[in-house]
């Protein structure tokens, strides 16, 4: 088993079954990877079945315009670059007219790799994900040759992602600065029959939802989780939509203890 810890400025490190540095790994260890002038943060990161590490996050290029690229590093099992993906084992990508970060990275059954993250466009901020071939290259068949880049919807951003059994993306993430939940097709279409046009703005009681998550339970519902409230006063939501991104119940924790459905928790959490 090996454990990966990623840090500020690209270190990656790993660890053996016994806690201890795994010198097969990097230097001792430990990998240090320069994308960018400036520093360079990990966001995410998958294990392909070959063992091979994506990562992906945000490289800063510019102190003056605080400026950011997205970024995606392929990684050997032993965490040296991956000659054979992008550009001696990276890619370094701008869509925007200033910042693009990347939030989170899956490898798909066939090997292609998807990320997603955003992008600001002129003065908002919009949603942004891309699929790439095993080799880097931008996969074509996917959105307009392999990025989908929501404009449409003021401020937007992905977070995370979860690939359902179908092929489809459930993707949480804002919408004009609220958390949102968005489903996109395998072909980076929007899917018509999840929300509004595959779309689904979350209850307007937790607009301050942060960390959001979102799994597929059995039943085919989606079950989402974050953190709402400011500084240390946060508190723990679980929420849960049908299939069609109707909502149907949520929960939430207080100090630790679980918080009964209510058809109003807004005075419990605030």
């Amino acid at each position: 088993m090996i454990l990966c810890i990623f840090l500020l400025g690209a270190q990656y490190i790993t660890f053996g079954q016994a806690g201890e540095l795994d010198t097969g790994f990097g230097d001792g260890g430990l990998v240090i990877q320069s994308i960018a002038p400036y520093h360079d943060d990990v966001s995410a990161m998958a294990i392909q079945p070959d063992g091979k590490i994506v990562c992906v996050g945000r490289s800063h290029t510019d102190l003056v315009s605080m400026d950011f690229d997205g970024f995606v590093t392929r990684h050997l099992p032993d965490g040296l670059l991956d000659s054979s993906f992008g550009e001696n084992g990276m890619l370094q990508l701008d869509y925007g007219s200033a910042s693009d970060a990347f939030s989170d990275v899956k490898v798909l059954n066939d090997g292609n790799i998807l990320i997603c993250g955003g992008s600001t466009v002129g003065s908002n901020y919009s949603a942004l994900m891309v699929k790439l071939s095993a080799n880097g290259s931008y996969d074509s068949s996917f959105g307009t040759n392999g990025i989908v880049n929501d404009t449409t919807n003021g401020n937007a951003g992905f977070i995370r992602m979860h690939i359902m059994g179908d092929g489809r993306i459930l993707t949480s993430g804002s919408n004009q600065i609220a958390p949102a939940l968005y489903m996109i097709n395998s072909d980076g279409s929007f899917d018509s029959t999840f929300g509004t046009n595959g779309l689904v703005p979350i209850n307007p009681q937790f607009q301050d939802l942060k960390y959001v998550n979102a799994i597929e339970d059995q039943q085919g519902k989606f079950i989402i989780s974050g953190a709402t409230g400011q500084g240390a006063e946060q508190d723990g939501v679980i929420m849960r939509f049908n299939s069609d991104g109707t909502w149907t119940s949520h929960l939430a924790y207080k100090d630790g203890l679980l918080l009964p459905q209510a058809t109003s928790l807004i005075g419990h959490l605030i």
